[in-house]
Formats: structure tokens, sequence, C-alpha cells
């Protein structure tokens, strides 16, 4: 899967990403995005669904099935939220550290934690 890892790449590059921020994004280790752009590993499924999406580019295209990386049938990502539920996805991807510990907070936590957003933004 050599043209794999050069499309991957490419995207990477064209976005102004370093491997550590990609694979930040994707919830996989510098390494891992490293292999996959050498070639020496590819990826699974849902996370070839996932590097598609975040690229806005098909499946396909990251294979080498085609050389155009346009989705025939451009569609909202998320159709049926709003676009606030969008950007919370959105950040989800660009801060998923962030993300991981709120899911592992207990309700108290959360708690305390919107209290404290909630004071930040009236200053």
């Amino acid at each position: 899967m050599v043209l794999f890892g050069n499309r991957l790449r490419y995207l990477r590059k064209r976005s102004n990403l370093t491997q550590e921020r990609l694979g930040k994004v994707l919830n996989v280790s510098t390494s891992t995005i490293g292999m996959y752009e050498r070639g020496s590993r590819e990826p699974g499924y849902k996370l070839l669904v996932e590097i598609a999406n975040y690229f806005n580019v098909s499946i396909d295209y990251l294979l080498g099935n085609s050389d155009s990386p346009i989705i025939k049938e451009k569609q909202e990502p998320y159709p049926t939220l709003s676009k606030h539920d969008e950007q919370i996805l959105h950040l989800q991807q660009e801060f998923p550290e962030l993300f991981q510990g709120i899911r592992n907070a207990k309700r108290s936590e959360l708690v305390k934690m919107t209290q404290i957003m909630k004071i930040l933004q009236e200053n």
C-alpha cells in the first residue's frame, strides 16, 4: 500500500499537519502514521474511513483506485446535527486528549468543569 502512504503524506502535508498532530487527530501514535506513510503498515477499515472523512477524500482515492480525491456525492458530514454539534465534533478531532479526559470523568467532575468553563466565559 505504498500508494496509500504517499497519498496520506501528501494530504497531511497539504493540510500543514505533522505526523504527531495527525496521530492525535486519528488517535494513533506518531510512529503508526510514519509506518502508514512508508507502506510498512496498513490501517484497518474503520480508520481508513476516518482518514477519508478527515481529509474529505474518497476511500478509492486513498487506496489508489481513483486519481480524483473528490467524493462524487457531496454531503454534509453530519446532516442531522446542528452547527454547534458539528463544531464540537471537529474540536474532538482536533483535541482528542481533552475529550478522552471528559469521557473518563465522573459526573461530579463534569459539573465542576462546566462551572469553571462558565466562569472563564464570563471573564
